[in-house]
């Protein structure tokens, strides 16, 4: 609902605030958007008008005459235009839509709105869907070495998740939402969008890591993005909690999808014998993170590289180990 404004028809003064939330909050209860444009036609009064003022020759004359009114404790009220709009929060289109059927209906019976209910006309055909779907389905399959490295990374989510929750007693709920496959879709998308827009925008050059910190800074949305920088204090080891010596032992469990009517099944991963918890974590990486020798060829980009920037790069750690995030490791082990 917005506030109203001063009109000829001094509907600032005739009416209150309290009855106006009212009719505000009652409105939208009802939800449906046919039902809204019948309540809202309702309350439209749609006439010719009695009279013309003579006006210049190619003048369009106005044909009819809205008058509008709201229902307060079952009394009519008359209100103007845009203080009708705004007491119900409505839109001028929505409005004008609702008149403009009002006006074509013989009754004065507004049609329900057709809009998104009809498939459009280059929508791919059901039977096609499926025989698309049954000649996916008769490829041979087999289990990727990726799933397996997939399943250590849940490994580590559940410890991570079981640490959290002995060491704060108060927080004895996580809920972690596994995307279902084709679904993938998240809210973060539209956030890297608004990035890459912002730089198309400003075209702003990126030299340094902190360069990027303020590109996303700068980004104009509705809530503005707050970055926090990450160092190598903030990235802790929690696959050293399902080690030997760790308080929790990873269990196989079966893998089936439980339906929407099955109950949560418990699963207790604490180590039999292992009652204390660490109070710190070890950090992932002592030092630096190294760069694996493969990718020391972005030296070769330098000349696109501002020179104060240079040394950066030059200086950059490397390792000749071929995979540095441990999250790949056991991918290799396995491969």
């Amino acid at each position: 609902m917005l506030p109203l404004k001063p009109c000829r028809m001094k509907c600032l003064e005739k009416f209150m605030e309290e009855d106006r939330q009212k009719c505000f909050a009652e409105y939208w209860a009802i939800g449906n958007h046919d039902n809204r444009g019948r309540y809202i036609s309702s309350l439209i009064t749609i006439s010719k008008p009695k009279t013309h003022r003579v006006v210049e020759d190619n003048v369009k004359l106005r044909e009819i005459v809205c008058k509008y009114e709201i229902i307060i404790q079952g009394n009519n009220q008359a209100i103007c235009r845009e203080c009708f709009r705004r007491t119900f929060g409505e839109t001028i289109g929505f409005t004008e839509r609702v008149t403009s059927k009002k006006k074509e209906s013989f009754s004065g019976i507004i049609a329900p709105d057709g809009r998104g209910k009809f498939a459009p006309a280059n929508k791919t055909k059901m039977e096609d869907l499926q025989s698309a779907e049954s000649h996916i389905l008769s490829f041979p399959s087999y289990e990727s070495h990726y799933c397996r490295n997939r399943n250590s990374k849940r490994t580590k989510t559940a410890a991570l998740f079981s640490f959290v929750i002995d060491k704060n007693p108060n927080n004895r709920e996580i809920h972690h939402k596994i995307l279902v496959s084709g679904h993938t879709h998240m809210e973060c998308d539209a956030d890297h969008a608004a990035i890459e827009r912002e730089k198309k925008r400003t075209g702003m050059k990126i030299n340094h890591p902190n360069d990027w910190y303020q590109l996303v800074r700068s980004c104009k949305c509705k809530k503005p993005f707050k970055v926090f920088v990450m160092e190598g204090q903030h990235f802790l080891d929690f696959n050293s909690l399902t080690k030997t010596s760790g308080p929790y032992l990873m269990k196989k469990v079966d893998t089936e999808v439980l339906s929407e009517e099955e109950s949560f099944r418990e699963l207790s991963i604490r180590r039999r014998g292992k009652s204390t918890l660490p109070t710190s974590l070890p950090m992932i990486h002592e030092g630096p993170v190294s760069v694996s020798a493969e990718k020391k060829d972005i030296l070769e980009l330098l000349p696109l590289i501002d020179n104060v920037f240079h040394d950066f790069y030059k200086n950059l750690k490397v390792d000749n180990i071929r995979n540095i995030d441990p999250d790949l490791e056991e991918l290799d082990a396995d491969a």
